[in-house]
């Protein structure tokens, strides 16, 4: 089953056999089960939780009994490619250890914290200390280095608030997106100085790789390690810096995954050419599964925020438009009443049919007109399908 599932739940490790009674699962097949939950380009991370037919006691804070381990080691198979817990919470502390201000993560943490007034706040130090990087500090015997990263931190985030504090409508959108000041400025002054703001979800998207263009800074602190998505989706290597060339690239893609072209069509507008590529598209099915759901369309959020919270009067249709670019860019429409018609009907992965059954409808596209949000659009083209117009 190939669900965007948050959760899983194996109610049990056996199964029933016809001629062997109750048999336990093979290890694979457990982590087959529990591969269900988290689906790319739905949700990043599931959570699974295994109800063991074998109840077996264990004391709270104490250490685990043998029988419960050797119990627990034949359940899940050895190589079932785990990681040991760590709180990214020391990943950020230990690279501003090493003076690695510039890192994304760092950057991200620091305008988070500053941004939304922990600085400020008498529970800041008490957050860290419940930590479970604090935990694991105290637990090796390093409480006090783990303090003084606290306190440098710190720091750094109180030099981050003040200049913020000057502007309001910024601030907010740092402490959504964990972006930097000095970012969320020059795109303001990118769109302060656009006399006119794109009138369709086309013409933003235009916009919007017109800014990634302008310098490769704007991009590498847009997408920050999110760039090898990018990179692959016109055929480069993860490492690959991108160039003006694959950003042509990208946004012919783009359109056309909006547009609801099919995959080898947005295949060969990201430059991929012969006739074999065609039939895997992979060039495609990295832009739609991972560049555009982690990357395009953080960024084109970052400018609707931005975008949002400026005191510019915007008529109907241009506020509408810019209510939907994010969900737009998503899913994968060209329209705002393309958006509602597809949420109306329920299936709004279903990309190039919606397209097309859209088609049929000539009258939704006017309905923009009366709506200044999706919110007030979707009821709008729910009563003119009911009426079948």
């Amino acid at each position: 089953m190939n669900l965007p599932a948050d959760l899983a739940i194996l109610a049990s490790e056996m199964r029933a056999s016809a001629q062997r009674g109750r048999e336990a699962l093979a290890a694979h097949e457990l982590m087959n089960a529990a591969a269900r939950a988290g689906r790319a380009g739905h949700v990043a991370n599931g959570l699974v939780i295994l109800i063991s037919e074998t109840i077996l006691g264990f004391e709270p804070g104490g250490p685990l009994g043998r029988q419960l381990v050797d119990r627990l080691e034949a359940i899940l198979p050895g190589d079932d490619r785990s990681i040991d817990l760590i709180d990214p919470l020391q990943h950020v502390l230990d690279r501003l250890s090493a003076g690695r201000t510039h890192d994304p993560d760092v950057e991200y943490m620091l305008n988070r914290l500053s941004l939304e007034g922990v600085v400020d706040s008498p529970h800041a130090i008490g957050v860290a200390d419940r930590s479970f990087a604090a935990f694991q500090a105290a637990r090796a015997g390093v409480g006090p280095q783990f303090q003084q990263q606290i306190q440098r931190m710190q720091q750094l985030v109180a030099q981050r608030a003040d200049a913020f504090e000057s502007d309001e409508s910024l601030r907010v959108v740092g402490a959504q997106t964990g972006l930097s000041l000095e970012l969320l400025e020059t795109l303001r002054d990118r769109l302060e100085r656009t006399v006119e703001w794109p009138s369709s979800v086309s013409g933003w998207v235009s916009w919007a790789f017109d800014w990634f263009r302008s310098d490769e800074r704007v991009t590498r602190q847009l997408f920050g390690t999110e760039t090898g998505a990018l990179a692959q989706a016109v055929g480069r290597p993860l490492t690959h810096e991108l160039t003006l060339s694959d950003m042509n690239l990208l946004e012919a893609g783009v359109h056309a995954w909006m547009s609801g072209a099919p995959l080898q069509s947005i295949e060969r507008a990201l430059g991929s050419t012969g006739e074999g590529v065609h039939v895997t598209c992979m060039r495609a099915r990295s832009l739609v599964t991972k560049a555009i759901p982690l990357s395009v369309t953080f960024a084109t959020s970052v400018i609707g925020l931005v975008a949002t919270g400026m005191s510019r009067e915007l008529s109907t249709k241009s506020a509408l438009v810019l209510d939907c670019l994010v969900p737009s860019v998503r899913e994968g429409f060209d329209q705002p009443s393309l958006v509602a018609f597809a949420q109306v009907g329920g299936q709004r992965s279903l990309r190039v049919r919606n397209h097309l059954r859209f088609r049929s409808h000539p009258g939704l596209p006017a309905l923009e007109e009366l709506a200044e949000s999706l919110t007030d659009l979707v009821p709008l083209v729910r009563e003119h399908l009911v009426r079948g117009e």
